[in-house]
């Protein structure tokens, strides 16, 4: 488990907050009627999140890091972490390859994507999910250290969402605080209240 190379910011904020970017974001993007108002707790991010991976070419630039298609996105899961930055977790690949767990949340700009390496189901020495490769079958007995009967096992492996969460919480530190008021940023003063 190598973290050295790994922090970046984001502002603490709640789960609701990192709703309501990613809602506001389908309505910007045209993916959602823009409802008055918005009930961005009833929204389904399953739904909304394969589409808006089209508009947000940050997210996709962030995820290519390792190899896999996003052919297939489940949500499993909004998460926080320990020092309160909200992310949403995602397994993505192909048909033929291993699910890769990987994340959207919001540096307090943009929303950003990560692909964690601990507890990850893909190649660590390719930097590719399992299944795109001839040699991914020793290869993945090698890294999970068991046996694959068949290279169509190798799919049945998923991430140990443990370590996954652990290394999210490692990568992304919380620096400044965000507010939803009105769809905007409420931006930080060293103002005295009146």
């Amino acid at each position: 488990m190598a973290i050295w190379h790994r922090m970046h910011y984001a502002p603490a904020m709640t789960s609701a907050d990192l709703r309501a970017v990613l809602v506001d974001e389908a309505i910007r993007s045209g993916y959602m009627a823009k409802l008055d108002p918005v009930d961005h707790d009833a929204v389904d991010l399953t739904m909304i999140i394969p589409m808006l991976l089209k508009k947000l070419p940050r997210v996709r630039m962030d995820w290519t890091v390792v190899e896999f298609s996003p052919e297939n996105i489940k949500v499993i899961g909004e998460k926080v972490t320990t020092c309160g930055v909200p992310y949403v977790m995602i397994l993505a690949g192909g048909d033929w390859e291993t699910p890769v767990a990987c994340a959207i949340y919001f540096d307090g700009q943009e929303l950003r994507g990560y692909v964690p390496e601990d507890g990850n189901s893909y190649n660590h020495m390719t930097k590719s999910a399992f299944g795109n490769f001839k040699d991914d079958r020793a290869a993945c007995e090698r890294q999970y250290r068991v046996t694959i009967g068949h290279r169509e096992d190798m799919r049945t492996l998923k991430p140990d969402m443990a370590l996954v969460e652990w290394d999210v919480a490692t990568w992304v530190k919380a620096r400044g605080e965000h507010a939803r008021q009105d769809a905007t940023t409420i931006p930080e003063t060293d103002d005295e209240p009146v």
